[in-house]
């Protein structure tokens, strides 16, 4: 649920952990902005340092009973139109399995790059990636959903950023760190 006062801002920010994600409109106009196509220099810029290509950004503003559709890892922001009574918009986030490989890239990148997203990255999050590992790798590769992932070589593509995940989980489990702690050492010892 997301309740504000007209006038309210959400900053540029991705969902965590690579969830797509809706929201309807039920109270309120509603602007839904977002950044169009970065490229991956624009992407990694807004990782270091939260800066968008403003010239990239494009809204719509949603008033009461329509809805939009997120997909995992789009740059955006919520704003409430200032001469706009109170909001009240519902949502919620899915993971499509057609969608997984975004999905995963996405939430390593959550992992790496934690103030990008809305929320904390937490333990349970990786868990969930690993009960992903754990349907896909029961898929048999001849299986309808295997081709929405994207045949045989996206199902090994989904169970490399898994095991990726796994050595997370392994790490925080092992050392009693936080995950962020573990990020930190494994980026130090990639840098050394």
């Amino acid at each position: 649920m997301l309740l504000a006062q007209g006038g309210a801002i959400t900053l540029p920010h991705e969902d965590a952990f690579g969830d797509d994600t809706y929201l309807v409109n039920y109270a309120g106009d509603v602007g839904f902005g977002w950044i169009s196509r970065p490229t991956s220099e624009e992407r990694k810029r807004f990782s270091h340092n939260l800066s968008v290509p403003l010239e990239k950004a494009r809204f719509s503003v949603l008033r009461c009973g329509e809805a939009v559709f997120v997909r995992g890892g789009t740059i955006h922001f919520i704003f409430r139109l200032p001469f706009s009574n109170n909001t009240l918009m519902f949502g919620g986030h899915i993971l499509r399995w057609s969608g997984l490989e975004n999905s995963l890239e996405v939430a390593l990148r959550h992992f790496e790059n934690p103030d990008t997203t809305n929320e904390d990255c937490q333990q349970h999050h990786l868990q969930i990636i690993l009960e992903v590992k754990s349907i896909v790798g029961l898929q048999k590769n001849d299986n309808v959903e295997i081709e929405w992932l994207g045949g045989p070589e996206g199902r090994q593509r989904v169970l490399r950023l898994c095991q990726v995940s796994q050595r997370f989980l392994d790490a925080v489990i092992a050392n009693r760190l936080s995950t962020q702690d573990v990020i930190r050492k494994m980026k130090a010892r990639l840098n050394s």
